[in-house]
């Protein structure tokens, strides 16, 4: 025996030390993020984890000596990786709520869990669960022909394993999921899941039978008989791998985890790899791959009226795969959101973003099944895609290490039991994190290390101990391709697959980020489905919404999180109001909800509160509204309905916005405020209403008309004697006898500004009809006709026609010229038309919000005055 040395293992003890402080500052960060919150529902005062995350520690520090004497020589990079692992589990289980309460759909089948008590048991459990498998791996290690024996007993150990699997499909438990994977026992008051313990008898008889059938199994040789001239070869000695991985595979689907089946598939093709020629291995892949989809061609042709379980897993793989083509079509009221749990996942890693919530401070508790399946969205939204990168750094570590100490292994069936392990490790984490990332169809299992369960920590433990013997033999390490085919084929898939995860990670937490993030929701199909509003109206809760003011530095809006006082109920149309979740959905509260939230802000003071606070304040509106203008413009207005808007026609900005009737969020009576609702006390008229301008549009006609030199200030227009009748004289355009009766007497001689002041029809029926359609859309586009107007809140377009076609038609273009016909306008439209003739020709961009300001004061955004373009004159 080696000479027991304390320091051969001072690497490893060095980065234990290191993994076990950073892991005590994240449970302290998350305590310290659960204490600031002021989520009601969520807000809990606890201490008193650190005396089981002391018990881990020590349980990694007496491990790592427990080494030094009786494995010396083992790899030293396993054990830090697990304990930081490990340490992140800790914190997700203090951080997470305990399942409290079971949630059924119609079909009386458990839909998920609510989530509204937490308690220390899962942290003082999830400690035990590691500590055992520390010991497993103390007892395991000491062991001297522990390799031996399980390539001895393989075969035994299998057989016992798929009893305990058909014992566990007739007697199992039925877990909350509908999966039957659970075995009570009894004696020690404990369950375990038989289908972890199989995965990892089944990888020890396959490197067990490749070992020693390796020889033979290469002897690739052809029968006479062939099939349309493809020759078959002798497979013989792959009956016994068919017929186990079959047994598996039938039991499995009794119990109904399809998770772990998965996980065999992937690992089966790795091990053969390794194992085979490459000219054996590609047949016997090809044919592996021809088998599997005759039999789901089988399947899904048989009727299993008389096997109700493969029919209801074959029904439940259906309902996966549709819910992974589109999750959110199966989430609405209609259909109960089959996609509930999966939905939840990917809100969560779209709140992450970069660098995420803040430990204690996201909402990973909404998630159905947390502590299980869908840890790593928990990582996600609270540490952002750093922190999931982080820990996807650290599986690829612990894989890259299994594949090192396969490739150095000098004997067949070590070498062959660490490749089966480290890619029982990737399949895993690609099909349990793949399925979060909505990149494959989810399926629940387990996440090496993370998760909560004793039978899985146990097993990986277990597995850990294997790869510290085969590492221990290794000396003088050195790479070696004596058996089988090189390894680094496998090493560059499980890059491959582990940088898909990362990208797959960034894709929701940076790109989907901005459109699902339940802080700063859209009206979209994203925000429109019972999953997002129930994040939103729980995230709302953390943000102190930001205020309105005007020009004059009075409060006109503010809110809290019992809704909104608006201290100028004549502005309510502009200002807007908010849901019950407490978002905009009108006005400037639609228009700039992200800003009232603090969207979009990176300063250091803002990042701080966000990820160490809980809660932060939003960012401010100083608005252009003169109280004074404000006031004459709704006093003028009195008790009639209508709008007024008042521009500053030099700069476009709005110093007066006034919708009637008005509508007074503080009367309980009134209805919540939504866009496009038909009530007329909803309605912002002044922006979105549409009316005939009438003689008003002849200022656009005439400044076409100028422009384009069909009318000139001088000129002089004379209506004969037998055009008249009383004061009106009348023109015939086509089918239409157009009148024009706006004299107080008969005049019969008109120059062009007298032609103006009395809004005479026929000279501007004249002028639009010699200007031409075209020419009378595009001057008109030029005051901003055509589209909605650049502002601050939703606007209406403004048009001249509903169809261009129509202008070529005499009576509906002379009709045009004169506001009528299918000429519609905006009474904000129309203030630019005044504002643009009052201004020397220039139409101005209208705006209402002056600058975003942050609560201590700090301008973040002005708006500088700008202008639609030149519309009369535009050929100076």
């Amino acid at each position: 025996m080696t000479r027991f040395n304390p320091l051969s293992r001072i690497y490893e003890l060095r980065n234990l030390l290191l993994a076990l402080l950073a892991g005590f500052g994240l449970l302290f960060l998350a305590q310290s993020g659960l204490d600031r919150s002021e989520d009601i529902a969520f807000r809990l005062y606890l201490d008193g984890w650190w005396p089981h995350y002391l018990r881990y520690s020590l349980g990694f520090i007496g491990l790592n000596i427990w080494l030094a004497y009786v494995r010396p020589h083992a790899t030293q990079k396993i054990l830090p990786v697990i304990a930081m692992i490990g340490a992140i589990s800790l914190m997700l289980m203090y951080r997470l709520l305990t399942p409290d309460q079971p949630v059924f759909n119609d079909a009386g089948n458990l839909s998920h869990f609510t989530y509204t008590t937490r308690n220390l048991s899962l942290v003082q459990k999830q400690a035990t669960n590691f500590l055992r498998g520390l010991l497993a791996i103390g007892a395991l290690v000491w062991f001297p022909q522990l390799l031996t024996l399980c390539r001895k007993y393989r075969l035994l150990a299998l057989s016992g394993g798929l009893g305990l699997l058909l014992l566990t499909a007739f007697a199992g438990e039925l877990a909350e999921n509908g999966a039957q994977i659970s075995l009570a026992l009894p004696l020690i008051g404990q369950q375990m899941q038989p289908a972890e313990l199989i995965k990892l008898l089944a990888i020890i008889y396959l490197a067990g039978y490749l070992s020693t059938h390796q020889h033979d199994l290469n002897q690739f040789n052809y029968r006479t008989v062939r099939i349309f001239g493809v020759p078959l070869p002798n497979f013989k000695q792959m009956r016994p791998i068919a017929v186990v991985i079959g047994a598996i595979f039938g039991l499995l689907m009794l119990m109904s985890d399809l998770g772990a089946a998965l996980v065999l598939i992937l690992v089966l093709p790795a091990m053969l790899f390794a194992a085979l020629k490459q000219r054996t291995f590609l047949y016997m892949l090809s044919i592996t791959v021809l088998l599997g989809i005759t039999g789901m061609v089988l399947l899904r042709g048989f009727q299993f009226e008389q096997l109700p379980f493969i029919a209801e897993n074959l029904e439940r793989v259906t309902a996966r795969f549709t819910t992974y083509s589109d999750p959110w079509a199966q989430c609405t009221e209609a259909n109960g959101c089959e996609s509930y749990q999966l939905l939840h996942a990917l809100y969560s890693l779209a709140t992450g973003g970069l660098w995420g919530t803040g430990p204690g401070l996201g909402l990973p508790v909404y998630i159905p099944f947390i502590h299980t399946d869908l840890v790593y969205a928990a990582i996600a939204e609270e540490f952002g895609l750093l922190g999931a990168g982080g820990l996807l750094f650290l599986y690829f570590m612990l894989l890259r290490q299994c594949m090192t100490v396969a490739s150095r292994s000098t004997e067949a069936f070590p070498r062959y039991l660490a490749v089966g392990i480290g890619t029982l490790f990737a399949a895993q984490l690609l099909i349990i994190i793949g399925g979060t990332l909505n990149l494959i169809p989810l399926t629940g299992i387990t996440v090496p290390f993370l998760s909560k369960g004793g039978t899985s920590i146990l097993i990986n433990s277990v597995m850990m101990a294997l790869l510290l013997h085969i590492s221990d033999a290794q000396r003088p390490a050195q790479a070696t391709t004596a058996y089988g085919q090189s390894l680094q084929p496998l090493q560059i898939s499980m890059s491959i697959g582990m940088l898909c995860l990362l990208a797959g990670t960034g894709y929701w937490t940076m790109w989907m980020g901005p459109k699902l993030h339940p802080a700063f929701p859209k009206a979209d199909e994203f925000a429109n489905n019972p999953v997002a509003q129930e994040r939103q109206a729980a995230w709302l809760k953390r943000v102190d919404r930001g205020e309105i003011f005007d020009r004059n530095g009075n409060l006109l809006v503010e809110c809290s999180h019992e809704g909104c006082d608006v201290y100028d109920v004549s502005l309510i149309h502009l200002l807007g109001e908010l849901t019950g979740t407490g978002n905009g959905v009108t006005g400037l509260q639609a228009s700039y909800n992200d800003t009232f939230l603090g969207a979009g802000v990176f300063d250091l003071e803002t990042l701080v509160a966000k990820h160490l606070g809980g809660k932060w304040h939003g960012n401010n509106l100083n608005l252009t509204i003169d109280p004074a203008w404000q006031a004459a413009a709704n006093d003028g207005l009195g008790g009639y309905d209508g709008a007024v808007v008042v521009l500053d026609a030099e700069t476009g900005a709005v110093l007066a916005l006034v919708s009637h009737p008005l509508h007074n969020p503080a009367n309980p009576q009134t209805p919540q405020l939504y866009p496009q609702i038909e009530n007329p006390s909803q309605f912002n008229r002044a922006t979105q209403g549409l009316y005939p301008p009438g003689s008003t549009f002849k200022t656009v006609t005439a400044a076409i008309a100028l422009d384009e030199g069909v009318l000139k200030s001088r000129d002089t227009f004379y209506f004969p004697e037998e055009d008249w009748a009383g004061i009106c004289h009348y023109a015939v355009y086509g089918s239409l006898n157009l009148p024009s009766c706006n004299t107080i007497e008969r005049i019969e001689e008109m120059s062009l500004p007298e032609a103006f002041a009395w809004s005479d029809n026929i000279v501007f029926a004249d002028a639009a009809i010699e200007l031409g359609g075209q020419t009378m859309l595009d001057g008109a586009a030029a005051f901003g006709f055509g589209a909605p107007l650049p502002f601050d809140t939703q606007t209406a377009a403004s048009t001249i026609t509903n169809q261009p076609l129509n202008l070529q038609a005499t009576e509906y273009l002379a009709q045009t010229g004169i506001g009528q016909s299918e000429v519609v306008a905006t009474p904000l439209q129309m203030a630019v038309v005044a504002a643009t003739i009052a201004n020397g020709g220039k139409a101005p961009q209208p705006y209402v919000v002056e600058q975003v300001v942050k609560p201590n004061g700090k301008v973040l955004q002005s708006t500088s005055p700008t202008t639609l373009g030149r519309a009369v004159g535009r050929w100076q």
